[in-house]
């Protein structure tokens, strides 16, 4: 939602792309807000963050995309289209020039027989990249155009994910044994169950009944249970430091890592360590 003093528009903006390719927008419409028919000569992306509208698509035709706060779209290149809001809209907007699209072969997967995708999208990740792509565009400081396009390739990337995902013909329980074998590889990275959740197009009871009756424990069990069987290989196998390890295994906090190794092995991580090497010696 807007906040109080936020500047409302009555028209879109006119984008311009700077030579790296891509701007960050943002908006928010009064009650008379009114978008002519257009089209652009760049794709974009847009976050809706309060109100509801529809994207109209071909002036004459009755083609339409409902939009409502928490959804994001992708508006390709050169469609025609217009956003009518049924209730005063605020959003944000990343606009691409096409050589994004040409250089990465998997984004057809945001299209569906060239009509736009929706999503419900992850607030936590959205709302992080776009106040740093908007930090980034305003203060240009040195490395801005690289920090920058990092984080629109980590927007690309989360959405042609969700987009693959959903066109999968999968039930919700293929899904979240899909979702658990690939747990395997990225138990390390810092996500949220509610994250999940929302990725795998299940409610946060859905996903976490299934989780447990697949696996025998919690989400959270499930996840701090690899992130230590991980810590155990690399504390017996090699002489990384201790720090090192809980970093890699996906805590950054040293002393919340000491808490659950302890709980898991009823040891510190030095005292267990020294106690593997001394029955290897």
């Amino acid at each position: 939602m807007a906040k109080a003093g936020t500047i409302r528009v009555t028209s879109p903006y006119r984008v311009s792309l700077p030579p790296h390719g891509f701007a960050v927008l943002e908006s928010h419409h009064q009650e008379n807000f009114n978008m002519e028919w257009t089209e652009h000569s760049f794709d974009k992306v847009l976050w809706i963050t309060g109100g509801s509208g529809t994207i109209e698509l071909d002036e004459g035709s009755s083609r339409t995309i409902s939009l409502e706060t928490g959804q994001a779209c992708l508006i390709p290149a050169m469609l025609l289209h217009r956003l009518v809001d049924l209730e005063p809209v605020s959003l944000y907007g990343l606009c691409l020039d096409r050589f994004w699209r040409d250089r990465h072969d998997e984004w057809g997967a945001l299209l569906v027989n060239g009509v736009p995708r929706t999503w419900t999208v992850s607030e936590a990740l959205f709302q992080g990249v776009f106040r740093r792509l908007l930090f980034e565009q305003s203060m240009r400081i040195p490395g801005h155009r690289v920090s920058s396009a990092g984080l629109v390739l980590e927007l690309l990337a989360w959405l042609i994910r969700n987009a693959a995902q959903a066109s999968t013909p999968e039930t919700a329980v293929e899904r979240v044994e899909t979702y658990i074998q690939a747990l395997e590889n990225n138990f390390f990275e810092h996500q949220s169950l509610e994250d999940v959740a929302l990725r795998l197009g299940l409610s946060r009871r859905s996903f976490t009944s299934l989780f447990r009756k697949a696996t025998g424990k919690s989400w959270l069990q499930y996840v701090r249970r690899l992130r230590m069987e991980h810590a155990c290989r690399l504390l017996k196998e090699s002489n990384r430091s201790i720090s090192s390890v809980a970093f890699e295994c996906g805590y950054e906090d040293l002393a919340h890592f000491y808490r659950c190794f302890k709980t898991h092995t009823n040891q510190s991580p030095g005292v267990w360590r020294k106690q593997q090497q001394d029955q290897k010696a």
